[in-house]
């Protein structure tokens, strides 16, 4: 009989595990980042999450991590208080 599919035998991988109950993970971003790291932390993985809020642009992000990879803190000259909660 005729047959119209190639059929390639595959052997399959041992599964190993990228990820371990021990690695913590970082995620920055958008609300796509907070979606995942509140799927993972709901698997009890360790997760930290847009330390500085969701940003939606590169140049944002890259400040942040650079801000966080070199250590630098805020100075109160850097924060603001919102006008509505200046009542």
């Amino acid at each position: 009989s005729l047959s119209f599919r190639t059929t390639i035998p595959l052997q399959r991988k041992q599964k190993t595990s990228l990820l371990h109950y021990d690695d913590s993970l970082f995620f920055i971003g958008s609300c796509f980042s907070t979606t995942m790291s509140e799927r993972f932390s709901d698997l009890k993985f360790q997760s930290l999450c847009n330390p500085f809020g969701v940003q939606y642009n590169i140049a944002s992000i890259s400040k942040s991590l650079n801000r966080i990879a070199s250590n630098q803190l805020y100075t109160s000259e850097e924060l603001m208080l919102h006008p509505m909660l200046n009542t």
